[in-house]
C-alpha cells in the first residue's frame, strides 16, 4: 500500500480488495459478516469497523481458528486509509467505497465458487503465495483477472 492517496480514491487498493474478497470466500466467511461491515461503518466510525473485524476473527466468525488472511489484508487497507485520510467524514467516504467494492468482489467470488469450483480453486492455487502473505501486495491486475475468470 502506498502512502500517497488520492482523496476519496480507492483505485490503488482495488487489487488488494479483490484478493481479500476471494480469500474471504475461501475462508467460508458468511455474507452476513461482509454486509455488516458497511452497517458498522455507517453507525460508528472507521476504527470501530477495524475493531469489529478483529473481534469477529477472534470469535471464529471470520476466518478459521482465530486467524484470517483476508481480514489481515482488509485491515491493512483500512489502516492505510486511516493513516492517510485525517478527516473522519472523508475517511468514512473512502472506506465506504473500499467496503462496497469488497462486498461486490465477495459476491463475485461466492458466485464463482458455486458456478465453477475448478476456476475458483485454480485462482486460489495460482495466487496462493500472495494469498498466504497479506503483507505482500496483490499482483497488479488481479481484480480484472478475477472478473475475467468469473465472466
Amino acid at each position: 500500500m502506498g502512502t500517497q492517496i488520492r482523496i476519496l480514491g480507492v483505485s490503488q487498493y482495488i487489487d488488494d480488495i479483490a484478493l481479500a474478497a476471494l480469500q474471504a470466500r475461501n475462508e467460508d466467511v458468511e455474507k452476513t459478516q461482509v454486509n455488516k461491515l458497511l452497517e458498522y461503518l455507517e453507525a460508528t466510525d472507521s476504527f470501530t469497523v477495524a475493531l469489529y473485524i478483529a473481534r469477529q476473527v477472534s470469535r471464529n466468525y471470520w476466518g478459521r481458528g482465530g486467524k484470517s488472511l483476508s481480514a489481515a489484508r482488509l485491515l491493512k487497507i483500512i489502516n492505510d486509509v486511516m493513516s492517510n485520510v485525517q478527516e473522519e467524514s472523508k475517511r468514512k467516504e473512502v472506506l465506504r467505497k473500499v467496503l462496497g467494492y469488497f462486498k461486490w468482489f465477495f459476491e463475485v467470488s461466492d458466485s464463482l465458487y458455486y458456478r465453477n469450483k475448478t476456476a475458483f480453486n485454480n485462482l486460489i492455487q495460482k495466487y496462493s503465495q500472495v494469498i498466504n502473505n497479506p503483507k505482500q501486495p496483490a499482483p497488479q491486475g488481479f481484480a480484472v483477472n478475477l472478473l475475467t475468470t468469473y465472466l
